[in-house]
């Protein structure tokens, strides 16, 4: 399970702090208690689970199985189909490049094209 959560982990800080950080950072008004707030939910959030899995691997001496790549592939196609969910949900897009209402085919291509990176 560490190694499906480190290699979600890794895609997922990375993928945030290259392209949705950029965009969510320069707007907040840090005076304000919601943006502030924003900061450092978003900060928090993509920051201690990859610290936390890291330091896992690194404490317990755990050995990471690169034959197990499949499980990551697998677990990859379930975040698809819960992204997809949770924007029919929620009736918005959970983030701005994957719009599975006007364009289903532009996100799956979308986060497709970003797990092969």
């Amino acid at each position: 399970m560490n190694q499906c959560a480190t290699a979600m982990n890794l895609v997922i800080t990375m993928l945030f702090w290259v392209l949705l950080a950029p965009s969510i950072f320069p707007g907040l008004d840090l005076r304000k208690p919601a943006d502030l707030y924003t900061a450092f939910h978003m900060t928090t959030l993509h920051v201690i689970p990859i610290v936390q899995t890291t330091i896992q691997v690194v404490v317990t001496d755990m050995e990471l199985v690169p034959e197990d790549w499949w499980h990551q592939f697998v677990l990859g196609f379930i975040y698809i189909f819960f992204n997809a969910t949770g924007q029919y949900w929620f009736g918005t897009p959970l983030y701005p490049m994957t719009n599975w209402v006007l364009s289903p085919i532009g996100a799956l291509g979308t986060l497709l094209t970003m797990a092969t990176a």
